[in-house]
């Protein structure tokens, strides 16, 4: 029996979905520093499990969770089967991918580029147990979930590029962390600042 149920996407950068630079903001920063450390604080080993090392798997894995972030703050409506299709609304500028660090398995975020200080340009979230079997190991240490934050304007001089993040971290008590070093807000500075971190 095929199924009368279809999935529509709608596929559009994070300022297509919300035009108003406000609210753009308030979504950003609260998926980066409120949902998202919590979803992963909740079940770190089941988050990154959950994602193959596929990296388009990896983005539409995350953003799923934005969907999901949207759908708990009541920024859009739940889902209702009664309308024969769902929309799976895509923040195209919003991206992923899986690297493991010293043995660690990672997944790494990609936040569209941040507007304020202290919006995040990149999330780490690093499982602090090697191994496969990720749900059957046990941690002895915390699990770490990484932020690279825009800067304020005044220290923006600090990097040749004018735009210098700080890698700061989301402990799982909840306490925010800066360590105060400077990084260049691209992919290989992110993971390696992180790996310097571990």
């Amino acid at each position: 029996m095929e199924s009368q149920f279809q999935i529509e996407e709608d596929c559009r950068p994070l300022d297509g979905f919300y035009p108003d630079p406000e609210q753009r903001g308030k979504v950003h920063y609260t998926f980066a520093h409120g949902f998202f450390p919590q979803y992963f604080f909740s079940n770190p080993a089941g988050v990154v499990r959950s994602v193959e090392d596929d990296e388009e798997d990896s983005t539409r894995y995350v953003q799923a969770r934005w969907q999901m972030f949207e759908q708990r703050v009541g920024l859009i409506d739940q889902p209702s089967l009664d309308t024969g299709a769902l929309v799976f609304r895509r923040v195209t500028d919003l991206r992923a991918w899986k690297e493991p660090i010293r043995g660690f398995p990672c997944l790494f975020v990609e936040m569209p580029v941040p507007e304020h200080s202290p919006h995040a340009y990149f999330l780490g979230l690093v499982l602090m147990r090697p191994g496969r079997h990720l749900e059957e190991t046990e941690s002895t240490v915390a699990d770490r979930f990484f932020t690279l934050e825009r800067a304020a304007d005044d220290t923006r001089t600090l990097l040749p590029n004018g735009s210098p993040g700080y890698l700061c971290e989301w402990r799982v008590d909840g306490f925010h962390l800066n360590n105060g070093t400077a990084v260049e807000p691209n992919r290989e500075a992110f993971v390696a600042a992180v790996a310097h971190a571990l």
